[in-house]
């Protein structure tokens, strides 16, 4: 069964035999997620506050300008900081497959090296080894009607086949 990946609106489908499946990442994506609308606000409070210091401190005058350019910065605050952390996620995705493939660990250092040193300690302590060297394949369930992709294929010590 040939299955092909594809991109569309922003959103991953996979396509098989004609028909598009969504993938995993796509269905959890309309979820609701009421934990980030705290954290956005918060984010968004954090950043006026260090510019409103700026002001109380003298370092910026208060003009009309200013206040608009902390509103808008403001506005988009939480939205930055959520993609720098995906950002370094898919950094440490791309470093833990690189070890999967090779063996060997990558030179890393900051959060990448923290995130990739977190999977290290679990992959020791797990026992799993490494069934196949092909990281990252697709997968569908016909059954349920969606698809997605495996980043590796494992055994455990019993010779379990477990998909990480």
């Amino acid at each position: 069964m040939q299955i092909n990946r594809i991109e569309f609106d922003k959103k991953r489908f996979y396509e098989i035999e004609g028909v598009k499946y969504p993938s995993s990442t796509t269905i959890l994506q309309i979820l609701q997620k009421p934990a980030l609308i705290p954290w956005a606000a918060k984010k968004t409070a954090e950043y006026i506050g260090e510019h409103l210091k700026d002001l109380q401190d003298g370092k910026v005058k208060i003009e009309s300008l200013n206040i608009s350019e902390i509103l808008y910065g403001a506005k988009g605050e939480a939205e930055r900081q959520k993609q720098a952390a995906a950002d370094i996620g898919t950094q440490v995705h791309q470093a833990i497959e690189g070890y999967l493939r090779t063996g060997r660990k990558p030179y890393l250092s900051g959060k990448v090296e923290t995130g990739f040193l977190q999977f290290l300690a679990f992959w020791q302590e797990s026992g799993l080894t490494v069934c196949s060297p092909d990281c990252e394949f697709p997968v569908a369930s016909l059954r349920y009607g969606y698809a997605g992709t495996v980043d590796c294929l494992a055994m455990d010590a019993d010779f379990n086949t477990v998909l990480v």
